[in-house]
């Protein structure tokens, strides 16, 4: 008996070993350059990812076999603007993956998770108008200005008292009370209390949590098995999501057009002069633009006042733009300053908050990409990380240099193409215009108010190093000035 447990617990891996051999010679993806186990497995590919280092992974790769790379077995990165432009084209036939419905972990559908190119398309067409620059200059620019303004009172004033803060932690505070205002009228307050709400704690954890329940989509199973509340927030943070975004819904749709008007009571108000939304797809887009609106608006700014305090010439420069903004200024104002909103580009490109890639599809009929075919269904993406710091795009990649965005600098086409800090094509944020202008008038702010200030010396490239769960943020979860 025991012979025969043996010869059947033997034939188990063999079969398999067997298996995977057969997928790695007659795979078409074999002639990609890459390194020997990604025509077998995924796991190393799934474990930089858990551990939020996959872009210094895959940009490994590419550094060592090039501008196309297999990454796992059915899964390829290119790194060419003209392969950039093939994928995420306005008019490519690319899809979107299912690893973005992974990533939220609900099956509703949403304009994050969309994969059909016309149901999104007619979705975007319905929110589109709310977000446009007009309609939020037209509508709400005061409001986020205020907020803006009282989220460097209380740096100014936290620098005063202390000599010290945590700037990531007031401009977290800024983006979810923005973000609640104008999206649900309920402003979280966290800038007037000094505390984060609940549900923007569980975003901030659930956003992990996602990244890495993407990747193993048993954890998440385990996770709402076990009495764990931390384990809960981390891969069942939605839920949490869901109920909040409901009541802020439910509330939207009972205001009117004017008086106590929401982004998203005015986008119901669109939706139901076409085709009407249901009840929990209202849910879930509310929901996607809360995540959406909170840290990755804060690591952007955040990271374009790290920047520029690296570099005391710049800071002095900027601190010295600002100075000539008029009193009573506007986002128009400042959008027009070219040291500024070149700084703001540079740090987009070296410290943006989304600098992954962007997975798609491989269309019917296959692809031919950099000289390789690629058959329909493989999963193919360019990730930011590695175009914006290739030599041949952005000349001395590894340097913060503002002055390359200047309107008279040589910018080459190959950079304007790659660069999308907010996503490519018909899938760019929607939100990029609302995230603009929180940036630029909160970073406006900051030099105009807290002239001098300086890194804290625990505040290094090292605690600026970024962990990736699809986002990017400080490894250290902050960044200390002082005076």
């Amino acid at each position: 008996m025991s012979n025969l447990r043996l010869l059947q617990f033997s034939i188990i891996p063999t079969v398999w070993a067997v298996a995977l051999c057969i997928r790695a010679l007659s795979s078409p993806l074999r002639p990609i350059p890459g390194p020997w186990h990604t025509h077998f497995v995924n796991w190393p590919l799934k474990w930089y990812t858990i551990c939020g280092k996959r872009i210094y992974f895959i940009d490994a790769l590419h550094q060592k076999y090039g501008k196309i790379v297999r990454i796992a077995p059915g899964e390829v990165s290119v790194a060419t603007p003209g392969a950039y432009k093939q994928i995420y084209s306005v008019t490519s036939k690319f899809t979107k993956h299912e690893w973005y419905q992974w990533f939220s972990g609900h099956d509703v559908p949403a304009m994050f998770t969309m994969t059909n190119i016309k149901e999104h398309a007619a979705r975007r067409k319905v929110f589109a108008r709310a977000f446009r620059k007009s309609q939020l200059r037209a509508n709400w620019e005061p409001q986020i200005q205020k907020i803006a303004n009282l989220a460097v009172l209380r740096i100014a004033e936290a620098l005063d008292e202390s000599g010290r803060t945590d700037i990531f932690e007031w401009f977290r505070f800024m983006a979810s009370d923005s973000s609640g205002m104008l999206m649900f009228g309920d402003n979280f307050h966290s800038l007037e209390t000094g505390e984060t709400h609940h549900i923007i704690k569980t975003i901030s954890v659930y956003l992990i949590g996602a990244g890495v329940g993407a990747e193993l989509s048993w954890i998440p199973f385990l996770a709402k098995i076990i009495p764990s509340s931390r384990l809960h927030d981390l891969f069942n943070g939605w839920n949490s999501v869901l109920q909040y975004a409901n009541l802020a819904v439910e509330n939207s749709r009972g205001q009117r057009y004017g008086t106590g008007k929401t982004i998203f009571g005015d986008i119901i108000e669109q939706a139901e002069k076409s085709d009407k939304l249901s009840d929990d797809e209202i849910r879930n887009e509310a929901g996607n633009f809360t995540v959406a609106g909170t840290d990755t608006t804060a690591t952007t700014i955040t990271y374009s006042i790290y920047a520029a305090l690296l570099h005391p010439d710049i800071q002095k420069q900027l601190e010295a733009e600002v100075d000539t903004l008029p009193d009573g200024y506007n986002d128009d104002d400042v959008e027009k300053l070219p040291l500024l909103n070149a700084t703001i580009k540079e740090a987009g490109r070296l410290y943006g908050a989304v600098q992954g890639w962007y997975p798609r599809v491989v269309p019917e009929g296959g692809a031919m990409i950099e000289g390789f075919l690629l058959p329909q269904g493989t999963t193919v993406g360019a990730q930011g990380y590695t175009l914006y710091r290739d030599p041949d795009i952005f000349p001395n990649p590894n340097e913060f240099v503002p002055s390359r965005w200047f309107p008279e600098s040589s910018m080459s086409a190959e950079a304007k193409i790659v660069y999308n800090p907010f996503g490519p094509g018909s899938r760019v944020c929607l939100g990029k215009h609302l995230a603009e202008m929180e940036t630029r008038l909160a970073v406006a702010a900051f030099f105009r108010k807290c002239k001098g200030a300086a890194l804290a010396p625990e505040t290094t490239p090292e605690s600026m190093e970024f962990l990736n769960f699809f986002a990017t943020f400080p490894k250290g979860d902050k960044c200390i000035i002082q005076t």
